[in-house]
């Protein structure tokens, strides 16, 4: 298996392995992209050109596809990874920020950082509320991958068909949906009806 530790490859520069995602078939990088963002991709994504950025802000415009980077030192190295960090308290601020009232992480940041951390937070995930009927502590919150098929089917309305049925067949935004829920201490249903209301009302005001 190559080393692609530290290596630029179009508009990714390859910061070290993602292991959680690691396995038998495939590997995964952390890469961080020229626009900024740090994504993990596949490995042979990377070495056979497919996937040169993180495609927010269109294709990197250089054709160069594998450019290794100069041998850096330890405290370059450090660097990098104290950046990597920063972009993960970067990231989870903002969610911190928007957690109800009472939460216990409220008057402690980095308690936060190492919860999420340890819960196995990386980007990409989003933070849920498995029981609201409790403040959001470690035991009724977790970081989960939204495009899971279980954490979809574990959203159901009072219809009855799940909020991810209901929002692709409306066109409604699932993952703000799911992130109202978390943040504002909501049910599936009354996500929903807010987000229309707010979407209603920001209509009428133009």
């Amino acid at each position: 298996m190559e080393d692609l530790d530290n290596k630029k490859i179009g508009g990714w520069t390859v910061l070290y392995k993602d292991k959680d995602r690691t396995n038998d078939k495939h590997t995964y990088w952390w890469c961080k992209c020229f626009c900024g963002r740090i994504k993990s991709v596949r490995q042979d994504s990377l070495t056979s050109g497919s996937s040169t950025s993180c495609g927010l802000h269109g294709s990197y415009p250089d054709k160069i596809i594998y450019t290794p980077v100069v041998e850096e030192s330890i405290e370059e190295r450090t660097a990098r990874m104290r950046e990597f960090r920063k972009f993960f308290e970067d990231e989870l601020r903002d969610v911190w920020k928007r957690l109800p009232e009472g939460n216990v992480w409220e008057q402690d940041f980095q308690a936060f950082v190492e919860w999420s951390i340890k819960a196995g937070y990386k980007p990409g995930l989003s933070m849920i509320v498995t029981d609201f009927d409790q403040r959001c502590s470690p035991k009724n919150c977790q970081w989960v991958d939204l495009s899971d098929l279980h954490v979809r089917s574990s959203h159901v309305l009072a219809s009855g068909r799940t909020l991810h049925e209901f929002c692709k067949a409306h066109n409604l935004p699932y993952r703000k949906i799911v992130y109202k829920m978390t943040v504002e201490h909501l049910t599936a249903d009354q996500a929903v009806d807010l987000y229309i209301a707010e979407q209603r009302n920001r209509n009428s005001n133009h």
